[in-house]
């Protein structure tokens, strides 16, 4: 329902492919059972989700290792801020979100902000690639309720609505929804037009 031009949503991370040799120096080890507990959560998220196997995550930070430290952070950063999203609308108070999301969304964040996760959080730059691999697989089963949320926030921060009020989403799906039905009805008048008007029978007068 977004009506709201938002920047473009970060390219997945790579797979296997895609990564490049590692440095010399390149160390990563995943205990079995931590990984095991991560690929279950991730499909406790989104049931849809690729495997989260070893082969999968230690790819990732090999290529994660050759990219320059700002690059790096930029990447894990980008998908770290859609947590943050999440969690902003988890305490807004004006939005309630569908079903199993909020459930599902504190899952994400509790995850996030553990710091002896699957990769230890103290390690540079490597320790926020399970984070951001999560919120990246995770992402597709909270991307449509984020959406709406955000196009929500636009709408709230347009109409000037301040303070907590049951009728602000109301009036946001309102208006949404009369955009939405004048948008129909002028494609259909332009349909219309076009179906009416008159062809020649000949385009071309042969003499």
């Amino acid at each position: 329902m977004s009506a709201t031009a938002r920047p473009a949503a970060p390219t997945p991370l790579p797979d296997s492919r895609s990564a490049r040799r590692p440095s010399e120096d390149f160390h990563l080890q995943l205990q079995p059972d931590a990984l095991t507990a991560f690929d279950v959560l991730l499909h406790e998220l989104n049931p849809r989700a690729v495997r989260a196997d070893a082969e999968r995550i230690s790819n990732l930070a090999r290529w994660l290792s050759t990219l320059r430290v700002a690059e790096a952070h930029t990447l894990l950063d980008r998908r770290l801020d859609r947590a943050g999203e999440l969690g902003a609308m988890l305490v807004d108070s004006d939005w309630e979100p569908g079903d199993g999301v909020r459930q599902r969304a504190t899952k994400l964040l509790d995850y996030v902000d553990r710091d002896d996760d699957l990769i230890d959080d103290r390690i540079p730059v490597l320790g926020l690639l399970d984070d951001a691999l999560l919120v990246d697989l995770a992402w597709p089963a909270f991307a449509s309720e984020v959406d709406d949320y955000l196009d929500f926030c636009a709408y709230r921060r347009e109409h000037q609505l301040i303070g907590v009020d049951a009728r602000h989403r109301s009036d946001w799906l309102r208006d949404r929804h009369a955009e939405i039905e004048l948008w129909r009805r002028q494609v259909e008048r332009a349909r219309e037009h076009y179906a009416r008007c008159w062809i020649p029978d000949s385009l071309f007068r042969i003499r």
